[in-house]
């Protein structure tokens, strides 16, 4: 038999392994925005990053930041510039004490970063694809998914009112690289679908309080040699009933459009069914779509 110690050893790379996982995900997804960011540009592009002096006196970025990825090709127009001088005034005010780069910046970006390959099955390149393509085509529609998403998950888990949370949706629309062409279009739609949610019997019966109840719940499964990654919108114990509820933002109503979002999704929804069904001893496990634009709730 294996020590108590050799268990927590055992342990201790588990975790450590899903956390490499995890860190590789989010290191994909913040290479996926800075090229999103840096390909949307139509005249001018401004870069604003903050590099700091380390003990020893070297000039370096933040290695989770987004001038970290950019570091090899600016790192000497950082190292080149003097700190802002003091400002003599009546009024306090804190001198920048990391260099500022002042003027015009060129800077040459490889087509062709150096990464990791990635073993990737004819599956899952083909999802990709679609992936990228869907991007590329409806940034603006994808940006408005988000939000709304992050709002839902924010009023699942807080008391406060909705408006609460209006002001900071451009901003969230630009983390997702929203371009400003559109940008006061696509935070009214944002608001349009929030105000829909919450007038309709379906969306307060979601965001009701319920003992056991989870919003943006991130779930792994074994998938042959790989782990699978399942991100629930909303899941929810009522009565003896536990429900999972995936929104959807696509523009659409009516029976057909209904339907076809319905055999869409099926397959996707009952493998949610089973994944929470195993993760929480739930007997009875029910799965719907919900759509916020017309505000139908679809059982899979």
């Amino acid at each position: 038999p294996r020590s108590p110690r050799g268990n927590d050893e055992d342990t201790d790379k588990l975790y450590r392994y899903l956390q490499s996982f995890q860190q590789s995900e989010i290191d994909r997804e913040l290479d996926r925005l800075l090229y999103v960011a840096l390909t949307r540009a139509k005249r001018k592009l401004h870069l604003v990053g903050s590099a700091t002096l380390n003990s020893k006196g070297d000039v370096s970025a933040a290695s989770s930041s987004l001038l970290a990825r950019l570091w090899p090709h600016v790192e000497d127009a950082f190292e080149s510039v003097e700190p802002l001088p003091a400002i003599e005034t009546e009024i306090t005010l804190k001198t920048p004490l990391a260099p500022r780069r002042e003027g015009p910046l060129s800077v040459s970006v490889s087509r062709n970063w150096p990464v990791v390959p990635i073993v990737e099955t004819t599956i899952d390149r083909l999802a990709r694809q679609a992936r990228e393509g869907v991007l590329e085509a409806n940034i603006e529609e994808r940006c408005v998914g988000l939000v709304y998403h992050e709002l839902m998950r924010r009023l699942a888990q807080t008391d406060q009112p909705a408006e609460s949370f209006y002001a900071a949706i451009p901003a969230r629309l630009r983390h997702y690289c929203h371009p400003e062409s559109g940008l006061e279009t696509s935070q009214n739609n944002v608001i349009a679908l929030v105000e829909n949610t919450l007038n309709c019997k379906h969306g307060r019966w979601m965001l009701a309080r319920y003992a056991q109840s989870g919003a943006e719940q991130a779930l792994r499964r074994q998938l042959g040699e790989r782990l699978q990654k399942l991100v629930v919108d909303r899941f929810f114990v009522d009565g003896d009933t536990c429900w999972i509820v995936d929104y959807k933002t696509a523009r659409g109503s009516g029976e057909a459009f209904l339907a076809n979002q319905r055999e869409r999704y099926q397959e996707k929804m009952q493998t949610y069914r089973q994944v929470i069904a195993e993760a929480t001893g739930q007997e009875n496990v029910r799965a719907a779509l919900y759509f916020p634009g017309c505000q139908a709730l679809v059982e899979c």
